[in-house]
């Protein structure tokens, strides 16, 4: 039992000296170990004997370590096989393979991006109502994402159908895809192209193209933003349905037009610390530039709930809102709730 302890007690002591790395904190804990990278306000340190943990950058007061990462630092790009060390007073200083050593504040590293990667979302609501109204309703979101190196690539596709006695008294369909040119701090360019299809509403086809800049910044405590704007072209063909009465008559009033319109996005995200919950608001406005101005708001608010083997679950309130004399006064503004489930990776 004694040799046990001791031959335990040796390790510890020599541990230190295997590995070359060293982090010292400002309430003066020192951990040996290697640095692992970097992740958002956090320093990962592989510590010896414990395992990965998470740092706050400001509570680092010296670093050494010899274990090269690539990096992205600011206002400098990506850089291969750094070695990073930190002093008290000198700030951190950066050596690479490639590059003179230089200084720079902690806050500027980062570890650059995997060369490819992808991410999605993919739920469905169904209401199924058998009163003195049968009703059926389906909606069907998709929302991928993959990016290849500095190219962003995002594809959305919404269903709406519903089924009243038999028929058909809401089909939506809206497909949207948009190429990211990602550029240093979060901003990029975009390109963007876009159909729409309402066969119940003034506004029954519509199609997009434009381009347009955007930025996505990290804003602290699990809360990160996307906004973007820009130029579109639109092409749009409509029918009259505001007059009072059969409304057959107005469907037969046909107009086809192509304009300029503005278009902003905007996206916010709170990752919460309670069970990987995500609160998240996300919205769109288009604005026409030339006839009556015509203009459309859509938002969607809501919390995405985590359930297992990525099986998540959405409890969103929808709100949209049209300017279009022409639709009915009772589908200029649209409000719902939904629940919906799907599959996130």
């Amino acid at each position: 039992m004694n040799r046990g302890i001791a031959f335990i007690v040796a390790l510890l002591a020599i541990v230190p000296n295997i590995q070359a790395g060293t982090i010292e904190l400002r309430n003066g804990a020192t951990i040996p170990g290697e640095l692992g990278g970097f992740e958002k306000e956090f320093l990962i340190w592989n510590a010896d004997l414990i395992g990965e943990i998470k740092i706050i950058r400001e509570d680092v007061k010296t670093m050494n370590t010899k274990s090269a990462l690539n990096l992205f630092v600011t206002g400098r790009g990506r850089l291969n096989n750094c070695v990073v060390s930190k002093t008290e007073t000198d700030g951190s200083l950066v050596n690479c393979a490639e590059e003179e050593p230089f200084k720079v504040r902690m806050a500027t590293l980062s570890v650059p991006a995997p060369d490819w990667e992808s991410s999605g979302v993919i739920s469905a609501n169904l209401n199924i109502q058998r009163y003195n109204t049968d009703k059926d309703e389906y909606d069907i979101d998709g929302q991928i994402s993959w990016r290849r190196y500095s190219r962003r690539h995002n594809l959305m596709i919404e269903l709406d159908r519903e089924i009243r006695d038999n028929s058909v008294v809401e089909d939506q369909l809206t497909l949207n895809y948009q190429a990211d040119f990602l550029r240093e701090l979060g901003k990029y360019r975009y390109l963007r192209a876009s159909f729409e299809q309402d066969d119940f509403s003034a506004a029954r086809r519509t199609a997009f193209g434009g381009a347009g800049i955007g930025r996505e910044q990290n804003l602290g405590n699990g809360v990160t933003a996307r906004l973007q704007g820009g130029l579109d072209i639109a092409w749009g063909e409509l029918a009259d349905y505001s007059c009072v009465g059969d409304d057959r008559l107005c469907e037969d009033s046909y107009d086809r037009n192509t304009q300029l319109a503005t278009n902003a996005q905007w996206r916010l995200n709170w990752a919460t610390t309670w069970r990987e919950v995500v609160v998240f608001h996300r919205g769109e406005h288009k604005l026409g530039l030339s006839g009556g101005n015509e203009w459309r708001l859509d938002t969607q608010t809501g919390i995405r709930i985590p359930l297992k083997l990525g099986i998540v679950t959405d409890i969103t309130f929808d709100y949209d809102v049209v300017s279009t004399a022409l639709d009915r006064e009772s589908d200029r503004e649209n409000k719902e709730w939904t629940i919906r489930f799907g599959y996130q990776w």
